[in-house]
């Protein structure tokens, strides 16, 4: 698992206090495989789709397996929140929006889903 530095100096050492602690008890640890201190980071292009469907397929190719979801708002929100294998249950992700005017100028519920997505605080958006 790797650390940014920042997160490193705040808590390092309670990650290493516990480690020591688990250690001395018997306590075997292991990180999650899907949760880390490093931010993951999700690239969504929107030269990949030009209706609300394509945006769908889309993201739940990114944050899902399979892309297996409902596909419709509701289920939306529930991929943004996470705890679908890729990110777990609110935690903080980087979502890139590339292309992201051709998106604005060809959804029609492009601010819809922006304000959906900024929403979900654990959520990094970032338009390019």
């Amino acid at each position: 698992m790797k650390e940014k530095e920042s997160v490193n100096n705040v808590i390092g050492y309670l990650i290493e206090e516990f480690d020591l602690y688990a250690k001395q008890n018997g306590i075997h640890t292991k990180p999650s495989k899907f949760f880390s201190l490093e931010q993951k980071e999700f690239v969504l292009d929107g030269n990949d789709f030009s209706d609300l469907q394509g945006f769908f397929n889309s993201i739940g190719s990114l944050l899902t397996i399979n892309n297996e979801w409902g596909k419709n708002w509701n289920a939306l929100n529930d991929i943004l929140q996470g705890g679908f294998i890729k990110t777990e249950y609110e935690e903080p992700f980087r979502l890139i929006w590339v292309n992201a005017r051709k998106s604005e100028k060809e959804l029609v519920d492009y601010q819809d889903l922006l304000n959906l997505m900024k929403k979900h605080k654990h959520i990094d958006l970032i338009l390019k």
